[in-house]
């Protein structure tokens, strides 16, 4: 049995509402008796259990194709404990023997990225090796990928200098980023006010992240560019990066290319 209760009418003796009655009913035989008695203020609806809601997706992110990882690894949220580490989506290696190059800190008044085998001259960072660098957050894959959440602006004095010493290392996420937020502020935020060597622009335009036939000169690849990358890198502030485009990239047929 059912016990429903709804409101008597208002009279003379309750001015603030009527008497509670009440009236005990079977499920099935008598439902439609209650329909017909009840005040407009309650209805068979209101007697039926209220819908369920449907579970809420789990939040976990679903694995990304092998093509759209570089943008999940730009929009990662990184939860991991800083640590000193700067392995990223790819390494710089030599142009002639393909081995790593690895930081230099002593030997020379500013940082350098070298072959340990000494196949070519070390790439002059710009910034001197007395100068402190930030510990850059890893990603969720326990690496630092050198993208856009690392550089928001106000830059402090060593983020400048981390950006320049790992310059060809941001170079190279730049080149490969599909996520349009990312590419754009390391554009704004780094290259445009910091690339400011021609020896690392030089270096990564020599390397294979930027596709194209390769053609070697003195056993070195010669600098390639496509349209995009010139475009963009014409409005680097540098006036060194101006002259070196000019001189290297001297024809629309080079340019393009």
């Amino acid at each position: 049995m059912l016990r429903v209760l709804w409101p008597d009418r208002p009279s003379s003796a309750t001015p603030e509402g009527g008497a509670l009655r009440s009236a005990a009913i079977a499920p099935s035989s008598r439902v439609a008796s209650l329909g017909a008695r009840a005040p407009p203020s309650l209805s068979l609806l209101s007697l039926r259990a209220p819908p369920r809601r449907p579970p809420i997706p789990s939040a976990r992110p679903l694995p990304s194709p092998r093509g759209l990882r570089r943008k999940a690894l730009c929009v990662t949220a990184i939860t991991r404990p800083a640590r000193l580490s700067f392995a990223v989506q790819r390494d710089l290696t030599c142009h002639a023997c393909g081995n790593a190059l690895l930081l230099l800190q002593t030997g020379a008044p500013n940082y350098r990225w070298g072959c340990p085998q000494n196949c070519l001259p070390a790439l002059d960072t710009g910034v001197p090796s007395s100068e402190p660098l930030d510990e850059l957050r890893r990603d969720e894959s326990g690496t630092v990928e050198f993208n856009g959440s690392h550089f928001f602006p106000p830059l402090t004095k060593s983020r400048v200098a981390t950006a320049k010493v790992f310059m060809p290392k941001i170079r190279y996420h730049f080149i490969e980023c599909t996520w349009g937020a990312c590419y754009n502020s390391l554009y704004s935020n780094v290259l445009v006010p910091h690339l400011d060597s021609v020896a690392v622009l030089d270096y990564v335009l020599r390397s294979p992240v930027v596709r194209g036939e390769v053609i070697l000169k003195d056993g070195n690849p010669a600098p390639k560019i496509f349209h995009e990358l010139f475009g963009r890198l014409r409005g680097v502030q540098s006036p060194r990066i101006q002259q070196y485009l000019a001189d290297t990239f001297q024809t629309p047929h080079q340019q393009a290319r």
